[in-house]
């Protein structure tokens, strides 16, 4: 039981911190793009 839940925590957290490290990784190419458009 407990190796059910820790593969299932694995399994949500390692695509959110891929998702995390890619956001902060392209957040400083994108940022002008963005704010570009929240001005708008």
């Amino acid at each position: 039981m407990i190796k059910l839940v820790k593969a299932g925590l694995l399994a949500v957290l390692l695509p959110l911190a891929a998702t995390s490290f890619a956001a902060t990784y392209e957040e400083g190419v994108h940022y002008d793009v963005v704010s570009d458009r929240a001005t708008r």
